[in-house]
């Protein structure tokens, strides 16, 4: 609700759904409902030449944001990932996922190595990549595809076990996003 001239003015934004287009929204923590969602709103058997997948979340479980990442690689027609406000660490490993990668300048991204309790610590990087089958040393590789950085620079900030964020107009500049809006 906005107010104006002391009356509230209810604000919203129709969006026409195109029939030809699959819309996935992954919005909030990622878990393994998040997944199921996902999965289950994807396997409704039509035939769509796009997918779109809107992502609006501070990150959440690491083995499950590679499950929706590895699922919408593996998407052969066109996949759209649409940053509506924030792709934080599981966030931003999914948004990598699509071929097409959409935000606006004011979104903000966050890449790091993870936040483990236990014993592990975050800038033991060898040790986590044995516990979690590799998924960091994945998407650091994945993160160099996308981006004009190197896989060193990427593997550099998980061994420092450091957060680094970077908005929608520098994502951009490195070449994460494909398109702002």
């Amino acid at each position: 609700m906005k107010k104006e001239g002391g009356k509230e003015v209810k604000i919203e934004v129709a969006k026409k759904e195109d029939e030809r287009v699959h819309y996935t929204y992954i919005f909030g923590e990622i878990n393994l409902s998040t997944y199921i969602d996902v999965k289950s709103h994807n396997n409704d058997g039509k035939r769509y030449e796009k997918y779109e997948f809107h992502i609006n979340s501070g990150g959440g479980d690491l083995a499950t944001s590679f499950r929706i990442y590895k699922k919408i690689l593996a998407i052969k027609k066109d996949t759209v990932t649409i940053c509506e406000g924030r792709c934080d660490s599981g966030g931003l490993t999914i948004f990598s996922a699509g071929k097409e990668r959409v935000a606006i300048a004011e979104s903000m991204f966050l890449f790091h190595g993870g936040q483990f309790g236990g014993s592990i610590k975050v800038g033991d990087s060898r040790q986590l990549l044995r516990l979690y089958n590799k998924p960091l040393s994945i998407l650091c590789k994945r993160m160099a595809k996308i981006s004009n950085k190197p896989c060193k620079f990427w593997q550099n900030i998980i061994d420092k076990g450091e957060d680094f964020y970077f908005n929608g107009a520098e994502a951009e500049k490195m070449g994460i996003v494909t398109k702002l809006i």
